[in-house]
């Protein structure tokens, strides 16, 4: 098993995936020695039917750059996805997940790759890739 970590940040407008919605992300896979082998961002698409935090909406317009960022030129969140999950699969190496906290980002990557392409980021007894 050759490793590459894809070490990934998201934001989001609150604090429950489904309920609330990943405005961006970035992944930066790199090798065992912390080299930069390949980068993916994207902005998403609010999901339907989902609300923003206020607290989080607050605090975002303390950051308006950050926010900025986070929101500019959304594309569909379930065709970000597929994207993602594409280049994940061309990365040369096994790919593992990395983020801190993993209990939050990592949650929300599982919800958004479960919901759009039926993987599990967070594997289990259950089916997963």
């Amino acid at each position: 098993m050759t490793p590459v970590y894809v070490v990934t940040d998201i934001e989001v407008d609150g604090p429950t995936p489904g309920v609330n919605s990943m405005l961006s992300f970035t992944s930066v896979a790199v090798n065992a020695t912390g080299e930069n082998i390949d980068e993916f961002e994207a902005v998403l698409a609010p999901l339907d039917g989902a609300t923003s935090d206020p607290d989080t909406v607050a605090w975002f317009k303390t950051q308006p750059q950050a926010f900025a960022a986070a929101t500019h030129d959304p594309q569909p969140a379930g065709d970000v996805i597929k994207r993602y999950v594409d280049w994940a699969h061309n990365l040369i190496g096994d790919p593992i997940f990395v983020s801190h906290p993993m209990s939050f980002d990592g949650a929300w990557m599982d919800h958004y790759l479960r919901n759009f392409v039926n993987i599990r980021l967070m594997k289990g007894p259950w089916t997963g890739e």
